[in-house]
Order: C-alpha cells, then sequence, then structure tokens
C-alpha cells in the first residue's frame, strides 16, 4: 500500500484513496521493476476504470530517484501525459499542448523508442506522435502512473493482455529503420588495401620492437621456410632449421607437439636432400665412413648407379647413432660448402632422424620416415618418382600448422576470420544492447545475417 494509491489483489489495478484537495495530495506509483536494459522498444497501456472526480492522471515514464508525491513529469527524470488537460509534461509542471485528454473507459499507451531516445504516447489504439526526444536513457526507467482526486481508477497492462495499439508494427518500422541504417553506411575506409593485408602474425611483427623479438621470430619461425626457391644446389638454404631454432627460443611449448616437430625435422632432411641434388651423393661420401664399406658388399647382385644409391640410403638408415635432445639451429648456410661437407651434413642428420625416430612405436612415423629417406634410393630424386617430395610449395602447409601453433601459444582464438567476425558482432551488439543502445538491441546477427 502507498500512501493514497491502493494496489488491488491482482497488482496492476491501483485506485487513489487521498483527499483530493491540492497538487500536494498527489501520488505517484512505478512499476517495481526498470525496464529492461536490453530492450529496443518498450509499451504499455493504462485502461482507465474511472476519472474520478477531476481526471487529474497522469500516465508515463521516471527514474527512480524522483519522489512519489508528485505526477509523472512534475519533476526532472520524469515524462508524463495527463489526462484531465491533454498536455504533456518533462521536468516541471508547465506543460504543452500534445493530445485529447482521457477519460473514463479510454485506455492509453506509453512508449518508449530506445533508438530513436524517444517516448510516445497512444489513445484507444491510435498513435500520438513523440511527445520527447533526447531523453536520458543512461539511467534505470520505470513505467510511472500518478493520480490526484478522489475516485480515479486505473488497471496497468504490461503484455499480459493484447494491447489496443499495434505496437509489433511499431517495433517492426524500428528495426526495418535500424537495419537500414546499417546498410546504407559506407565500410570501404574498413576494407584494407592490398598492401595492407597482413597476417596477424605479421601485424604483430609490425606493431613495433619488442625486447625478447618475440614478434621477429613468430613470423620468422612460421614462414622462414617458405622463402625457399628453386635455385641451383649450391643456393639452398636451411631455413627450417633455422625456423626451429627460433621456436626453441620464444616458443618452446610449439616443440612439444612430437607430430609437428617430426614433420619439420623430415622436412628439413628433404631440403638438404635438394640442395645436394646434382651431386652424386655415394660419391662423396667420405672414404674412412664405416658404413661405406660394409655396406657395399652386400649390393653386388645391382648395378652401379642403383648401388650407390642404396649405399648412401644405408650410411643413414644402419647408422650406430643414439637419440639426443636436439638443438636447433646448428645447421650452416650451405651456399658456399663444398659438396663432401654438404653431404656429410645431409647424412649425419639423416642418421640422427633414424636415431630418434627409428624404433618409434608409432607405424605413421616409421612409415614417414621410411618415406622420406626413398628420395636416397634414386641417384637422381628429382627424377625420381617421389621428386613431389622436393617441391617448396609442399613447405606451405607446414608453415600454416607452425602459424597456427604459435597462435595457440599465445592465447588467441582457433576460428577462422568469418567465425571471429560473427563473435565480435554478437558481442559487440550484446554490449551495446546492455548499455541501452536501441538500434542495437532491433537487431539481431543471427535473424538479421546470417
Amino acid at each position: 500500500m502507498t500512501s493514497f494509491l491502493a494496489v488491488g489483489a491482482d497488482r496492476v489495478s491501483v485506485r487513489y484513496t487521498g483527499p483530493g484537495k491540492g497538487d500536494s495530495d498527489a501520488r505517484m506509483i512505478r512499476s517495481d521493476h526498470p525496464i529492461p536494459a536490453r530492450c529496443g522498444v518498450y509499451y504499455y497501456e493504462v485502461f482507465i476504470r474511472s476519472r474520478g472526480q477531476c481526471g487529474y492522471i497522469g500516465i508515463g515514464l521516471s527514474h527512480n530517484t524522483n519522489g512519489a508525491t508528485r505526477l509523472p513529469g512534475w519533476d526532472p527524470g520524469s515524462w508524463g501525459y495527463h489526462g484531465d488537460d491533454g498536455n504533456c509534461f518533462s521536468g516541471n509542471g508547465s506543460g504543452r499542448a500534445y493530445g485529447p485528454g482521457f477519460t473514463t473507459d479510454d485506455t492509453v499507451g506509453c512508449g518508449i523508442d530506445f533508438k530513436e531516445r524517444s517516448i510516445f504516447f497512444t489513445r484507444n489504439g491510435l498513435f500520438l506522435g513523440h511527445a520527447f526526444k533526447s531523453v536520458d536513457t543512461s539511467k534505470p526507467i520505470f513505467p510511472a502512473v500518478g493520480m490526484r482526486t478522489a475516485g480515479e481508477h486505473i488497471v496497468a497492462n504490461f503484455g499480459q493482455r493484447p494491447f489496443r495499439f499495434d505496437i509489433e508494427c511499431y517495433v517492426s518500422e524500428a528495426h526495418q529503420d535500424a537495419l537500414a541504417e546499417i546498410h546504407k553506411t559506407s565500410i570501404g575506409d574498413l576494407i584494407p588495401k592490398p598492401s595492407d593485408q597482413t597476417t596477424p602474425l605479421e601485424a604483430k611483427n609490425a606493431a613495433g620492437p619488442r625486447a625478447d623479438n618475440r614478434a621477429g621470430h613468430s613470423q620468422a619461425a612460421a614462414r622462414g621456410w617458405t622463402a625457399a626457391k628453386p635455385s641451383a644446389s649450391t643456393s639452398a638454404r636451411a631455413d627450417i632449421d633455422s625456423a626451429l631454432g627460433m621456436l626453441q627460443e620464444s616458443y618452446p611449448q610449439v616443440l612439444k607437439d612430437e607430430s609437428l616437430v617430426f614433420q619439420l625435422r623430415c622436412r628439413q632432411f628433404i631440403e638438404l636432400v635438394r640442395a645436394a641434388n646434382g651431386y652424386h651423393i655415394a660419391d662423396c661420401i667420405p672414404s674412412d665412413d664405416s658404413l661405406s664399406s660394409a655396406s657395399s658388399g652386400s649390393m653386388m647382385d645391382v648395378d652401379d648407379t642403383q648401388a650407390a644409391s642404396l649405399m648412401s640410403l644405408a650410411a643413414i638408415t644402419n647408422a650406430p647413432a643414439a637419440p639426443s635432445k636436439t638443438v636447433y639451429g646448428q645447421i650452416p648456410n650451405l651456399r658456399k660448402l663444398e659438396p663432401a661437407r654438404l653431404v656429410r651434413i645431409l647424412l649425419d642428420y639423416g642418421r640422427q632422424l633414424q636415431a630418434d625416430y627409428g624404433a618409434s612405436p608409432n607405424p605413421i612415423v616409421r612409415e614417414g620416415l621410411v618415406h622420406t629417406f626413398s628420395l636416397l634410393a634414386y641417384a637422381d630424386p628429382a627424377a625420381s618418382p617421389i621428386s613431389a617430395l622436393l617441391d617448396p610449395e609442399a613447405c606451405k602447409p607446414l608453415a600454416r600448422l607452425v602459424e597456427c601453433a604459435i597462435v595457440a601459444t599465445e592465447k588467441a582464438p582457433r576460428m577462422s576470420a568469418l567465425e571471429c567476425i560473427y563473435r565480435q558482432c554478437a558481442a559487440l551488439l550484446a554490449e551495446l544492447s546492455s548499455r541501452r543502445n536501441g538500434a542495437a538491441a532491433l537487431v539481431s546477427v543471427d535473424t538479421d545475417f546470417v
């Protein structure tokens, strides 16, 4: 029970019970809860069961900072449409002409359009126009009804019954207006020019130097080997090993992915074979190599070319090496190495691969190792049936895997650009709606754009 106002058992009917002799006897009642923040348009109606003695009934909206002894619209932070004279009031007792008065059996509606920041009223289902604009929507707003003379009696409808006014049509038009504004907004300035298109890692690298140079290392580690171009055998670069060294220094978490490391090391071996292609690898094996004589005795039944190739393969697969903790970034620039030195690096690298993975319990790893080493079973790997292994383009999928692994270690989202845009838009609309942005509350990514 509010002083001078009696709320019915249905919680939506209110009757004035005060003396009703002057303005000081006026009383106002607000709804228990404010209008939801995520609301594009809010509307409620009031049925005038009785106008009472003078019909001094005010219907409108109010902040909860106002007192309850004034009609809606008489104090700052409240807005009202009054039945005795049809005037609208906002922040003071001097109203202005707005619409017709209302009386017993009339239905008066009050709505707020958060997109336009305006308040409108209806009477018996007819739209009376926007009474107030530039409404302060930063604070919670409550439906409010005030009465002042004996016998006044109203019943509020917050949607528990059909409205007289077609509010759905109004909301639909507001929705279409919001979409039209979105569609006519130019995004030309937001589309990057071809020269501006960079990957997230490149953008991070361009943001500025960092003390530990991790940004530069991340880009180089992810893309270092993709720069390899077909060239003379002596100009090949050991880019993958350098990239692995950068990962070991700046992103050691990436190297915990054993499958990825295995693929990278196999690719490094292939790059070494590509660098040595054109040399007769078997002829470059030092004469003091323990395997050169041990393996040749078992190859008497094949021709010299095939025997030389098999000798190269045996120099790796039969190598007496032991697994060890690999330190990356140790392979020198191969540009000016003598053939024998280049082949020695190739064989040593292959032997270490065999030692580290030859006894792997994973059949996929063992099969991959055999497939990689099979390049040495041919005198000219570039002309062999498996020459596709030497294609520099084969590095690109690995580069992408490494880039994704780096991004994952930095806790960046694993999602496509489209999904990222979708999630950002949905989150932005939700945040704007929570701040009483009417346009954001009227549109939906799912229903309007997907």
